[in-house]
């Protein structure tokens, strides 16, 4: 086998890649919404894309935030054939269960009907990687309720955001990125309050608060979301009792 000129050699200046130039073309350049190879897709190695390119910039992530929003807001108000509001067990969010399909579809596993049947087979551990995503008031034994999802799913987009790993008492997103649009970044503060009181925001407003901003736009940018939610029929087998 022929051995490489540059086998056991330090690479060579030109061939190394230009971090500073990476990370501001994240910040700078703005997708072509035009271009379909400018949407998010993935392949065997994950994300195929590239900020100089403008194929994987701040603005697919703020999209993909968006679409998680969105889904979560859909799972809170999903309605049966009827129009009844079908019965939402509430599962502790995190980032382990938001995934992006081959197709760049975001996906939204554990949230909904389906959660039933995760917690009688002993699935909804949240990993410890992830704790801090969780509520303060759930830490401390509360229920899992619709504010303390909300507060999950601005953490994601506080961490998306700042690139840094959450922390359990987390700093105004407007210390970390004054440069975002006043109102998302006002609306994360609150859905981040340690104050159940003070915490009056819904995944909804979050969402069109990031389509608002004119950030992003999940359907160029990305193709939808999806939830794994089951609909409950007469072959629907009834949850496993637990001990």
């Amino acid at each position: 086998m022929k051995v490489h000129p540059q086998a056991g050699r330090p690479a060579p200046r030109a061939q190394l890649t230009n971090i500073p130039r990476l990370v501001a073309a994240y910040y700078a350049i703005q997708p072509d919404l035009d271009d379909p190879g400018k949407r998010v897709s993935f392949g065997t190695s994950g994300h195929r894309g590239t900020s100089p390119e403008g194929s994987f910039n701040e603005r697919h992530v703020l999209a993909i935030a968006q679409a998680v929003c969105e889904g979560i807001a859909a799972a809170h108000t999903a309605q049966d054939a009827e129009g009844k509001t079908l019965p939402l067990v509430h599962a502790q969010l995190g980032p382990h269960q938001v995934f992006l399909s081959w197709e760049g579809d975001v996906l939204l596993l554990g949230v909904g009907l389906s959660t039933i049947f995760r917690l009688a087979a002993g699935l909804d551990a949240v990993p410890d990687a992830v704790s801090s995503f969780v509520a303060p008031e759930v830490r401390k034994g509360g229920a899992l309720t619709v504010r303390a999802i909300v507060y999950t799913a601005a953490g994601i987009i506080w961490w998306l955001m700042t690139h840094e790993p959450f922390p359990t008492m987390p700093r105004s997103l407007r210390t970390k990125r004054p440069d975002l649009d006043k109102k998302l970044v006002s609306l994360v503060d609150r859905a981040l309050s340690p104050n159940l009181m003070k915490r009056r925001v819904t995944c909804a407003q979050l969402a069109r608060a990031i389509e608002a901003s004119g950030l992003a736009d999940p359907a160029d940018l990305i193709s939808d979301w999806d939830i794994d939610a089951l609909e409950l029929s007469d072959d629907t087998p009834e949850p496993l009792a637990q001990d």
